[in-house]
């Protein structure tokens, strides 16, 4: 139901990371092939469609302009306006012209968004989101009448230059190796959170700036560790079968 809400109200980032990771626990389980079985490719190609039709009617949806919406499906250009002006084709157009431009930030500011880690950062250390984010759509898309996402890559290059863009992805494959080997592990909770965030990291994060992907991070790790207190708490006061059948 919550995640039902966010999209509701136009956050899609929590809906496809919750779907990578189950297509990912999934394919971690039965492996990739199982994905060719038509129970799991049709939900799986159902979501996808509809993380990519949903940005362009989410706002008539929040308006209740049910006659909107069924203006825009049945408009001609709905189905190649969704993909060629999905966020796929804008992120990668982030990177070109940051790097057409040579578009740069601060060092600082570029440091600073890594501030985002540690939690209530804004309160603690007086940061503002205009001063650790990646802003850029004033310079490079000021004609855009509404707000793209982001692109990590762009991120460091404005920041390091074409060195940021070598350490991002050495950061990013040693993340995703160091994942794969902790996923061997048996404890569950540990694999719901290596779950999670290895899916961001895979496949959701290149369309993130710095601060934001930590974030999300950060938000992935809150989740787990809510399951797991709540699920510690339950032992306390729901007694499991096993003590039960010992109090007979």
């Amino acid at each position: 139901m919550a995640i039902a809400f966010l999209v509701f109200v136009g956050f899609r980032a929590e809906l496809a990371i919750s779907a990578l990771s189950i297509i990912i626990w999934i394919a971690y389980r039965d492996g990739i092939m199982s994905f060719f079985r038509v129970r799991n490719l049709i939900p799986m190609v159902g979501i996808v469609f509809f993380l990519f039709a949903y940005k362009f009617l989410y706002i008539s949806v929040k308006m209740g302009r049910w006659d909107m919406v069924s203006q825009t499906i049945q408009d001609s250009q709905f189905l190649s306006s969704i993909f060629l002006k999905s966020e796929p084709f804008i992120t990668q157009s982030i990177l070109n012209e940051v790097i057409a431009r040579d578009f740069r930030i601060s060092i600082d500011s570029f440091f600073m968004s890594f501030l985002s880690i540690i939690p209530l950062s804004n309160v603690l250390t007086s940061l503002t989101p205009e001063q650790i984010a990646f802003n850029f759509q004033e310079q490079l898309f000021h004609n855009l009448k509404y707000g793209v996402a982001s692109n990590i890559y762009a991120n460091f290059y404005a920041g390091l230059g074409y060195l940021g863009i070598l350490i991002y992805i050495a950061l990013q494959n040693l993340s995703l190796v160091a994942i794969s080997r902790m996923m061997a592990k048996p404890n569950s909770f540990l694999k719901l959170a290596l779950t999670m965030i290895g899916a961001f990291l895979a496949f959701y994060i290149h369309r993130n700036d710095i601060a934001n992907s930590i974030t999300l991070i950060n938000r992935s790790l809150y989740c787990c560790l809510g399951i797991w207190l709540i699920t510690e708490f339950s032992k306390i006061f729901i007694p499991t079968a096993a003590t039960q059948r010992s109090a007979l």
